[in-house]
């Protein structure tokens, strides 16, 4: 009587499904699903087909290596503190864009400004040629005078032509700072500007401490070695924990299901037929860990380089405040020094032209006195524009040009423009 087969043949099947999910805690939890089906030829298995079931869910948690955000949460923590130096250094190089455009464009209004007065100085002259001209003079002194009036007049035209075409050179220079493509076509386009030089104003700078307050919250090299340093405390502090013992619990819960049939075998499962439980405490503690405190000791001395790097940013800032400062305060003062000399000089060519009409002045001391009223309006165009970009570098030591101005910084960081540019 036979008692098996010629040959065993067998067929298997198998489906699983799993999920697991960890946090920052340091906690991890598992659910997995798995049936499998085997069928065979021989005449002796209980179940044919075999159907196999098995349900199973864990939880896991480590409590020293591991345990915490500060563990698993590392380059999230730094992934972030990357994107807010990214950002730092994108708004550092607008300030550097924005302020070298500003010089650029006070340079503009000083050119416009040296016009203005060259045009002035032009027609002191005019005047003096004319006055000459229409006086009833003869000999070699009155010919003099015409003379000379007509050279001052030649010299006043070469430095208005100078300052135009100064102010040609500085517009074409600001367009090609503004333009992505500078070509043909916009090289051809006149700037009129229709500011005027910033006046100073009590409220341009507040006190030196307020200042300093400024740069602190505000200075972007600062920000910046700062977010470098809070990356480097989180590297160190998740360091630190790799070198504790390792110290996790655990728990499962297990539910299996055997039959012929599928239905029978999840009715196992759901009636808990067959349940397993097991939970327990696993402890690794390693004699030395070589490799993590060689890292520890790398970290911490790269944290304290970035403490000294933030410090020396610190001491430069305070240093470039306190010269930014300044130099608004001695450029405000070299204004207002400026325009009384051209208020003196004013009042001294006016007087010259009275007693030049009076004939008891020369036309060489009307000349003079044109001369050094020009000079003195160059000086205070020189002061003006020396003042307007002593507001631009104190505002960029201390970081806040944008605000002041302002710039929002979102629509670029965002990469979508919402105002319409103007054409």
């Amino acid at each position: 009587m036979p008692c098996g087969v010629p040959i065993d043949t067998t067929h298997q099947e198998s489906v699983s499904a799993g999920y697991s999910q960890g946090f920052m805690t340091g906690t991890s939890l598992f659910v997995s699903e798995s049936s499998s089906r085997l069928s065979s030829n021989t005449t002796n298995s209980i179940f044919n087909p075999e159907l196999v079931s098995d349900f199973s869910i864990g939880v896991s948690q480590h409590l020293l290596r591991g345990f915490g955000t500060r563990a698993n949460a590392r380059f999230i923590l730094i992934a972030r503190n990357d994107v807010k130096y990214s950002a730092s250094v994108f708004r550092q190089n607008v300030i550097t864009a924005l302020a070298v455009v500003m010089t650029s464009y006070y340079d503009l209004l000083a050119d416009q400004e040296s016009i203005r007065m060259a045009r002035g100085g032009l027609e002191y002259a005019q005047k003096l040629l004319a006055d000459n001209q229409g006086a009833a003079k003869s000999g070699p002194a009155a010919q003099y005078d015409t003379l000379r009036s007509q050279e001052e007049v030649a010299l006043r035209q070469q430095v208005l032509l100078a300052a135009q075409n100064t102010f040609s050179q500085d517009g074409q220079s600001l367009k090609a700072k503004l333009s992505k493509s500078f070509n043909e076509e916009l090289a051809k386009v006149e700037i009129i500007p229709s500011d005027r030089l910033p006046e100073p104003r009590p409220e341009d700078v507040p006190t030196l401490a307020e200042a300093l307050r400024e740069a602190a919250n505000h200075r972007p090299e600062i920000e910046q070695v700062g977010l470098n340093l809070r990356n480097q405390q989180v590297v160190l502090q998740a360091i630190h924990n790799s070198l504790l013992p390792s110290l996790d619990v655990y728990a499962s819960y297990y539910l299996a299901g055997l039959d012929g049939a599928l239905s029978p075998t999840f009715t196992n499962i759901l009636h808990g037929d067959f349940p397993n439980f097991s939970f327990g405490v696993t402890l690794d503690m390693p004699l030395r860990n070589r490799t993590a405190q060689a890292d520890a000791e790398r970290a911490l001395l790269e944290q304290r380089r970035l403490q000294v790097k933030l410090q020396d940013a610190k001491n430069q800032a305070v240093w470039d405040v306190n010269k930014a400062w300044s130099g608004v305060q001695q450029s405000r003062d070299q204004l207002e020094a400026a325009q009384k000399l051209v208020t003196l000089a004013r009042q001294v060519l006016e007087m010259q032209q009275q007693k030049f009409t009076l004939a008891s002045a020369t036309v060489e001391e009307v000349i003079t006195a044109q001369q050094n009223l020009a000079i003195a309006q160059g000086h205070v165009v020189r002061a003006h524009v020396t003042y307007a970009k002593a507001l631009i570098q104190y505002e960029q030591v201390t970081g806040t040009l944008l605000e002041r101005r302002n710039i929002e910084m979102s629509e670029a960081v965002n990469g979508e423009v919402h105002r319409v540019p103007i054409e």
